[in-house]
């Protein structure tokens, strides 16, 4: 396969669910790699044989500069994903800070082309059940949760490093599903819940891993720098996600829905703990 921007991609987080599938489809579509973990023990179980693997944490971002010298593409997929609260410095330090350090590394080695992953929650969500797109005005300011504030963040001053000479491309992939990597074994399913006991009406979107990776292999070629591009999948209710559950995970549906003034209640207090757990005294 010959590609429009030729060369080597890095990849930096390629120990995640999205990273560990997306380096061998790069690798089959004709790009050499290189692909980044925290540690090498992460790439003696991820990394392929035939990818150079590059070891460094955001949030010490020295290793960069020699991660990145020498490619003419970078996916930037390293993030701290997380909804609890009380992560707040954390979340900066990796998603808007090293999102930084990337984007300055690319423009000093004169990579032709960034990928930004960025999250379909940087979009917003619908206020009147109405799918949205990528022209829609974000509306979730006041969530209060630092994975939300901070990629919205990154994405943005991704966006404002555009330019002629390294052309930024942002995906916004939806909540991504794929097939486990082993057998699950009877400790793992252990871990999981039989039954929930309550649910509130809801809607989210699920895409598999692979249609993500694809629309970020076309991005490379043909989308085009400056803009953003949704990756999604099938929106589904609570009835579609509980069925399945039970089909692949055996967790039984609950019965007690709750209205979304309590959840709300339930969020606030959560916000509240954290927030104690965080200026409690802590003894050595």
């Amino acid at each position: 396969m010959t590609n429009a921007i030729q060369g080597t991609v890095l990849v930096t987080g390629a120990s995640g669910q999205l990273g560990r599938r997306l380096v061998p489809r790069l690798i089959s579509s004709g790009y050499n790699v290189k692909a980044h973990y925290r540690s090498e023990s992460k790439a003696r179980k991820y990394c392929p044989p035939d990818v150079v693997p590059v070891y460094g944490d955001l949030i010490e971002p020295r290793w960069l500069d020699e991660a990145i010298r020498g490619c003419d593409i970078v996916i930037h997929g390293a993030a701290l994903v997380s909804m609890r609260p009380g992560r707040e410095e954390l979340a900066r330090r990796i998603n808007i800070d090293g999102t930084k350090a990337v984007l300055s590394a690319c423009a000093v080695h004169h990579v032709k082309r960034l990928i930004y992953i960025s999250s379909i929650i940087t979009i917003g969500i619908s206020e009147d059940g109405e799918p949205v797109d990528e022209s829609m005005s974000f509306n979730l300011e006041n969530s209060g949760i630092p994975y939300i504030d901070t990629k919205r963040e990154a994405e943005r001053m991704a966006l404002e490093f555009d330019s002629a000479e390294l052309g930024v491309i942002v995906v916004n992939p939806s909540i991504m599903i794929s097939p486990p990597d082993r057998e699950l074994t009877p400790r793992d399913l252990k871990k999981i819940p039989r039954h929930l006991p309550f649910y509130f009406d809801f809607g989210i979107n699920l895409v598999e891993t692979d249609d993500v990776i694809s629309g970020i292999i076309a991005a490379i070629d043909k989308g085009k720098p400056g803009e953003r591009y949704l990756l999604t999948g099938t929106n589904i209710g609570p009835v579609e996600v509980f069925e399945l559950a039970r089909k692949h995970l055996g967790i039984r549906k609950p019965f007690i829905r709750i209205p979304y003034a309590i959840l709300y209640l339930i969020a606030i207090l959560s916000e509240w703990r954290a927030k104690i757990l965080r200026k409690r005294p802590k003894f050595h």
